[in-house]
Order: structure tokens, then C-alpha cells, then sequence
């Protein structure tokens, strides 16, 4: 009776290879020689290694300043081990650094000769540790200049209602009730910013559907044309490919909308203009704005320089309110929003959306 090699049978199983993933999404597949028989695309994409180049070939490869095998070998004289810290070789020479437990697959299921290592890392996590710990700090600063904004026009709204309950002269309860009537709409100002802040990444349209480049600037167009009745904004995009789908086209539109009401707000001489150059790429898609012939007050190109760096001045800068709602938007998008000031009354806006990775 020929024996059969069990190994090489759970290797050619597709279901058990995505069972195994979704367990463990970062994981490494080996055989009893610490030969590679299946690696996760998240490592694949972390190394930038291929599965060709990796499989059947030994992970001591990947690590230059120890013996890597031997080392995993020592670990699993035991059958497993917890959290060892290893410094891992990617293809370009760089290092990426893991926290690595491992055991022998026969511990758990009747499969011998099959090393499982699940991986974490460890760069990555401190990464996205230091990215949330600056979008914390970033809310807190935005909360706390909020709170400051609306305790104001409240604050004036107590005093005058305690005025009110201690007046008998009818001409002077009539003022007081103008001033009460005038600071309750700058609160409800305030709080239609925050409300329209909130929901600018949540409209309808602003969902991961897919649009044609060509819809989005036929929409865009119609919002200035509608915007722009009383002096109309010279817009054009020179892209030739207008067939070309956008992901999140929706979130893309919604983007792009606020920023041309932005720009519609401002002051306009004759020749005015809106040009958008859309690049789609295989890892991103890069938009250009110029604005042109639009008078920004050195106060607003001040504000403007600002919002590069933040939302928290919602409050204090309405005539921003579009722009940190695109800013909301392409924090969802994950990408970049940058407004660039150039000579000559001109400013470029500068978006980059990474691509969705498949």
C-alpha cells in the first residue's frame, strides 16, 4: 500500500487554507523543515515577497541577523511557544519587526509534520497605536473648543432670561427678549455646523457605490452652475478619460461638492475658474483642484494654511464649514486633503485616495 503524504493533501485544500486565514489573518503555514507551504497575503504585502518566491524555500531567508530556523526549533521543543519578538527581512531590505507564536499542528488536529506560526505586527500595531492616539488628542481639542463656542451664546442666553424674570417694564422686556431671540440663533448656527460636520460623510450618496468620472463632473457641474446663478464660475476638467469608475465615487462627488461651495462663497472676479485633473492609478487616485479668480482675504489663506493640520476651529471658522467637511470625508476615504496656497490668487487642493486593497 503506497502511503500518502497528508501534508502536501491539507497544502492543495483551498476550504482548510480559509479556514485556517480566518482564524488566524496574519499566520505562516510550514513544513517540518521549516520550508514554507502557505503564507498570508497580509505578510506577502508586509514583505513584499510574492507566494512564488517564498514557497518551498526556508523562512530562515528572511532573517539575516539570526538563525531564524534553529531558533523556531528551539522554541518548539515543547510543541509551541508564545510572543517571541523576531526581526524579519523584506524584500527590499528593509525589516519589519513580529511577535511570533507558534505550535505543531498535531497538537490540536491528527495532521503531523505541519508548523503553524501566527504573527503580529508589531510596527504596524504601534503605527495605528500613535495614529489613534493623535486623532484622540485631535478630538479632545475639537470637543473641548466646541464646548467653548456654544457655552458662550448660552451663557449670554442665562443672564438675559434671569434680567427678564426680575423686569416689569414692558420696552425693556421687549429688548431683552430681542437679545435672548439674537443669541439663540447664533447657538442654533453653531449647532447647525456641528450637525452638518457630522453628517458630511453620511449623505446617501456618499456610500462606497462606484461612479464613472464622467457622472461625477456632470454632477459637480450642475452644483455650480445652481450655486453660481448671479456670477458663474468657469468650470472644466481636463481629464481625457472620463469613462474611467472611481470607488466611492459617491464619497468622491460629496467630497468634491463641498469644496466647490467653498469657492463659490467667495468673492469673484471676471475670469474665475474651476480645473479639475483626475489621475486614477493602480495604488491611488490623485485629483488636482486650481481655483483661480477667487479673492481670499489674508485672514481666510491664514485659516486656510490652518485647516491642514486639523478640524477642532469648526466653531470659530464657519466660513470653513465645506472644507472640514471634505476633510471629514477624506479621513473616511483614508487619504489626503492638502490646501495649497499659490501666488497669483490661486489656490490648488490636492487629493490623494489610496486604492481599496482586494
Amino acid at each position: 500500500m503506497i502511503s500518502k503524504d497528508i501534508t502536501q493533501t491539507l497544502i492543495s485544500n483551498g476550504e482548510i487554507q480559509k479556514r485556517i486565514a480566518g482564524i488566524f489573518p496574519d499566520y505562516v503555514m510550514l513544513d517540518n523543515h521549516f520550508r514554507f507551504l502557505s503564507i498570508s497575503q497580509n505578510i506577502l504585502e508586509a514583505t513584499g515577497y510574492s507566494v512564488d518566491e517564498l514557497i518551498g524555500t526556508s523562512i530562515g531567508a528572511l532573517s539575516s541577523t539570526s538563525d531564524l530556523t534553529k531558533q523556531l526549533e528551539q522554541k518548539l521543543t515543547s510543541g509551541f511557544f508564545e510572543d517571541a519578538q523576531f526581526e524579519i527581512n523584506t524584500r527590499s531590505r528593509g525589516t519589519v519587526m513580529y511577535s511570533i507564536s507558534g505550535f505543531y499542528l498535531g497538537l490540536v488536529a491528527d495532521i503531523n509534520g505541519v508548523v503553524m506560526l501566527k504573527m503580529r505586527n508589531i510596527d504596524e500595531i504601534n503605527l495605528t497605536y500613535e495614529n489613534l492616539e493623535s486623532r484622540t488628542t485631535e478630538l479632545d481639542r475639537f470637543v473641548y473648543l466646541s464646548a467653548h463656542a456654544l457655552r458662550g451664546p448660552l451663557a449670554t442666553i442665562k443672564g438675559l432670561v434671569n434680567l427678564a424674570q426680575k423686569c416689569d417694564d414692558k420696552e425693556e422686556m421687549n429688548f431683552l427678549l430681542t437679545q435672548i431671540k439674537t443669541f439663540a440663533d447664533r447657538l442654533d448656527e453653531k449647532l447647525h455646523r456641528l450637525i452638518y460636520f457630522a453628517e458630511a460623510d453620511k449623505e446617501e450618496e456618499s456610500s462606497t457605490v462606484d461612479l464613472t468620472l464622467h457622472y461625477i463632473i456632470a454632477a459637480l457641474n450642475t452644483t455650480l452652475r445652481e450655486g453660481g446663478a448671479d456670477f458663474p464660475v468657469q468650470y472644466e476638467c481636463v481629464t481625457k478619460d472620463q469613462a474611467v469608475v472611481l470607488p466611492h465615487g459617491g464619497s468622491i462627488l460629496s467630497l468634491l461638492r463641498n469644496i466647490g461651495i467653498f469657492f463659490l462663497q467667495q468673492q469673484k472676479i471676471i475670469s474665475n475658474s474651476l480645473l479639475l485633473d483626475v489621475h486614477v492609478g493602480e495604488g491611488a487616485t490623485e485629483i488636482l483642484i486650481r481655483a483661480r479668480g477667487f479673492t481670499l482675504e489674508e485672514s481666510l489663506r491664514e485659516k486656510l494654511r490652518m485647516i491642514n493640520f486639523g478640524y477642532s476651529e469648526i466653531l470659530n471658522f464657519p466660513e470653513l464649514i465645506n472644507c472640514y467637511a471634505a476633510k471629514k470625508i477624506m479621513f473616511k476615504l483614508k487619504g489626503q486633503i492638502q490646501f495649497i496656497l499659490a501666488p497669483l490668487a490661486e489656490v490648488v487642493v490636492h487629493i490623494t485616495i489610496p486604492r481599496d486593497e482586494k
